[in-house]
């Protein structure tokens, strides 16, 4: 009898004619020798997965196949990892357009969200001659007027905060591929309108705090601006509403209001330099110097009795108000704030002492 190849032999029982089924070599019918190696019993698999045998060599080759001749990675058959734009043509320019448009529908999506140049840049440094480039300058102009239409809905501080977005994003594209000067000067002048439009509905929604803040800060910023003296007025009764919220009940007057003309004397009585803020027919504030001998009071009783002996030797002023009611706000470094009320009338003469008790700030009205 013929003996079986090398090959072969390592996957046939050489038992098979009868016996136990083992061949010499510890295999069991099965095909799993004594090594605990799995083998196909007389199959082609055998021979592949014989340690060392021809199957093995064959997979080094296969795998070897798969390496270009510079030993890059290629994909199964041959392809290389890369071609070269002369072998592809024109080929090597579809992706572009496609790229384009998703940059700047990314970009044009982001506008007002976020304040860098973001996709659009990316676009306009990539692509600057392709249609899409061509088509930002129209979107951020588009992007400006419909934040401005919005200042005159429901959320204006919104449309705000995306207008400087959209400001600060044109500030951003390459120079010279859109005219981002003039797009920064619409969303600026946007800007200007809507933070006075801002400020006004805050103060109308109760967020009184925020109100001053804003109003404070256009009145910063736009000094020259017709409505500066407007916005101060409205920051000055919106920080006494914080403290004292029937003052924010509706919007200061424009123009003062009451009936006729009533003198009112605040006078400091206490250490340090003292603000006062007040709004009802007229809203305005005053500063008063410091008062280098005064002391703390210690009680409220004794402060009425120095205001009522007289103000003369204190800091202090006159003030000639349109009689009606009035909201004040004190305010000193040294002591927390203090904000009252008061009725004034054409009746009386007022004399209004601020001075400093041990834990409040008095108000004396005599």
């Amino acid at each position: 009898m013929e003996q079986p190849n090398g090959d072969a032999a390592a996957g046939r029982d050489a038992g098979s004619g009868g016996g136990t089924g083992r061949d010499p070599g510890g295999r069991d019918p099965g095909g799993r020798d004594l090594g605990g190696r799995d083998v196909a019993a007389g199959g082609p698999g055998g021979r592949d997965l014989a340690a060392g045998g021809a199957g093995g060599r064959a997979a080094e080759g296969r795998t070897a196949e798969n390496r270009t001749a510079g030993g890059e990675d290629a994909h199964p058959g041959g392809v290389p990892a890369t071609y070269g734009k002369d072998r592809l043509g024109a080929l090597a320019a579809w992706p572009d357009d496609r790229l384009a448009t998703s940059l700047y529908e990314c970009g044009v999506a982001g506008l007002g969200r976020t304040a860098g140049a973001g996709a659009l840049g990316t676009l306009l440094r990539t692509f600057p001659d392709s249609r899409q480039a061509g088509e930002v300058g129209p979107a951020l102009r588009a992007a400006v007027t419909s934040r401005e239409a919005a200042l005159k809905g429901s959320a204006p501080c919104t449309a705000v905060d995306e207008l400087r977005a959209i400001g600060a994003t044109a500030d951003a594209l390459p120079a010279g591929k859109v005219d981002g000067e003039a797009l920064r000067g619409s969303a600026d002048r946007a800007v200007r309108r809507g933070v006075y439009t801002c400020g006004v509905d805050e103060f109308e929604d109760g967020r009184f705090t925020e109100a001053a803040e804003t109003l404070n800060g256009f009145a910063e910023d736009y000094p020259a601006d017709k409505r500066h003296d407007r916005a101060e007025d409205i920051a000055v009764a919106a920080e006494i509403a914080a403290e004292r919220p029937s003052a924010g009940r509706r919007l200061p007057p424009s123009r003062p209001g009451g009936g006729g003309e009533v003198e009112l004397v605040l006078a400091n009585l206490g250490p340090g330099e003292l603000e006062v803020l007040y709004t009802g027919p007229t809203t305005g504030t005053v500063e008063l110097k410091a008062c280098a001998s005064c002391r703390t009071y210690p009680t409220r009783s004794a402060g009425d009795k120095a205001c009522r002996a007289g103000t003369s030797k204190y800091p202090r002023t006159t003030l000639r108000l349109p009689a009606g009611d009035y909201h004040f706000l004190y305010k000193r470094a040294t002591v927390r704030n203090r904000a009252d009320g008061a009725t004034l009338s054409t009746a009386y003469r007022y004399t209004d002492c601020s001075f400093v008790t041990r834990g409040t700030a008095g108000l004396g009205l005599t």
